[in-house]
């Protein structure tokens, strides 16, 4: 069955991103056996666990060869429902449901988490407060999964987990070269740990272990629900991996940039403790509606003659990040959600004041965006926005109230959906004009080669130049 590779992880994938997205080859008989999963079951046997848990945890950090992709994690949450098998258990965890959807995009449907990638939590079988762990405990916790990747000797690890031993005093031995390194940085960097490592497995001398730096999912799927640049990072990591695999991966400037902006949203989106409230939320609606509707008055109001042709016109669509706010939007009106599902926004006065709000703030934007594109001359942008904020505008009633005023309400499933498509449609031009750029780009310079090998110098001339050049 073809993957979707336009969407990932409830955004539209980046343009630039979408264009590394290819198959990873699966041999039958890939890799040597390996004894990898051997050593988390004995750890799960060790410490008296239930057979399903570790029954379904062995089968994560298959298959039992070595090479492909391996993936560490930090710990297993306290519940799992291990008693209905590993499908349900990839469905009911935020985290691996990401994994999940990110390496059948990035391999275009050739990979899944359950039957060709290694998941390898740090502490397997543990799912303590680290703080509450004797250095001992902690250590005898670690042991399993350090072994267990030198068994499998990946072709990558994506290191995506990481111990926080706080102010435990706790000295971190090999397992620190299964941890990531922060949000948005990479291996090998400038000041940062090589891109391999080289761990001692026992008799078998060092293992050199290739490495990708990740983050913890759940940084993009529950901490920051609503900012898409994470996601956007997880789905490049993704792609980084399988690239590896294939042996033709190669970093680019635009991906660096991608990096930074997904450190700095760490940075300037602390969780506040109202954070999660449907006010809250609506705020963060209605700002990302905001900045949505400044990129689009600048991008409607400016035609493709005044700034240059296509070329330039690419250049701004890709600058302003319309896509990745529209994103934003579709997130952050898709956190509203569950809320809403508890019985809102007519039962409680404050949730419905916020519904009242984003349903209002909605129309405006529609309001406002669609007589832009009747004066706009940048068709095919006019014709992708058009569209959206038409569907957009029909999702929003305006009701009379009892009381004479009126109340606003929105469709607010439907509109987050127009939202992602709005960010597909967006991203699909992008790659659209990107083609054109590329392709104008080659016709240049195959014209200019071929003037440069059709000239001929006049024999005269040649000797006239001989001559001169040594008197």
């Amino acid at each position: 069955m073809p993957v979707n590779t336009q969407k990932c992880l409830d955004v539209a994938v980046d343009h630039r991103i979408q264009r590394l997205l290819r198959p990873v080859p699966v041999p039958e008989n890939s890799g040597q056996p390996s004894a990898h999963v051997s050593c988390i079951e004995s750890r799960g046997r060790e410490l008296e666990r239930p057979r399903e848990e570790i029954e379904v945890t062995v089968k994560l950090a298959g298959p039992t060869v070595t090479g492909g992709i391996a993936i560490t994690l930090q710990q297993p949450r306290r519940k799992h429902p291990f008693g209905q098998g590993i499908d349900q258990v990839i469905k009911d965890c935020e985290t691996l449901r990401a994994l999940e959807d990110v390496f059948s995009v990035a391999s275009c449907g050739s990979l899944n988490i359950k039957d060709h990638i290694a998941v390898v939590d740090l502490l397997p079988f543990t799912p303590d407060k680290i703080d509450n762990m004797s250095h001992a405990s902690l250590r005898s916790s670690v042991q399993p999964s350090v072994q267990a990747i030198c068994e499998k000797q990946p072709s990558v690890l994506v290191c995506a987990g990481q111990i926080w031993t706080g102010e435990t005093g706790y000295e971190k031995g090999d397992e620190q070269e299964l941890e990531c390194i922060g949000v948005g940085k990479t291996f090998g960097s400038q000041g940062e740990r090589p891109v391999v490592a080289d761990i001692r497995h026992g008799n078998k001398g060092l293992i050199a272990i290739p490495r990708v730096n990740g983050f913890h999912p759940s940084r993009a799927m529950n901490y920051r629900p609503h900012v898409s640049v994470l996601r956007q990072l997880l789905i490049l990591v993704g792609a980084e991996a399988c690239g590896t695999v294939r042996d033709d991966w190669k970093n680019k400037g635009w991906m660096d940039k991608l990096r930074e902006k997904a450190m700095e949203s760490e940075t300037l989106s602390k969780v506040a403790p109202d954070s999660k409230t449907q006010k809250a939320r609506q705020k963060r609606y209605s700002k990302s509606l905001r900045l949505v509707r400044e990129e689009l008055v600048k991008l409607l109001s400016t035609s493709e003659a005044t700034t240059g042709g296509s070329n330039a016109s690419y250049d701004d669509l890709l600058d302003s990040a319309l896509s990745e706010k529209c994103n934003d939007a579709s997130l952050a009106l898709g956190e509203m959600i569950p809320l809403g599902r508890k019985g809102w926004p007519r039962g409680v006065a404050g949730e419905n004041d916020a519904w009242q709000e984003a349903a209002a703030d909605t129309l405006d934007l529609a309001n406002g965006t669609l007589p832009l594109c009747e004066s706009s001359s940048n068709a095919e942008l006019k014709r992708v926005v058009k569209k959206a904020f038409s569907t957009v505008k029909a999702r929003v009633t305006v009701e009379e109230s009892h009381e004479g005023g009126h109340h606003t309400f929105v469709d607010i499933c439907a509109v987050r959906d127009d939202f992602l498509t709005l960010a597909v449609e967006i991203e699909s031009l992008l790659l659209k004009m990107q083609k054109q750029k590329e392709e104008q780009a080659k016709s240049g310079a195959d014209v200019l080669s071929g003037l440069l090998k059709d000239m001929k110098l006049n024999p005269a001339t040649v000797n006239r130049v001989g001559g001169d050049g040594c008197a």
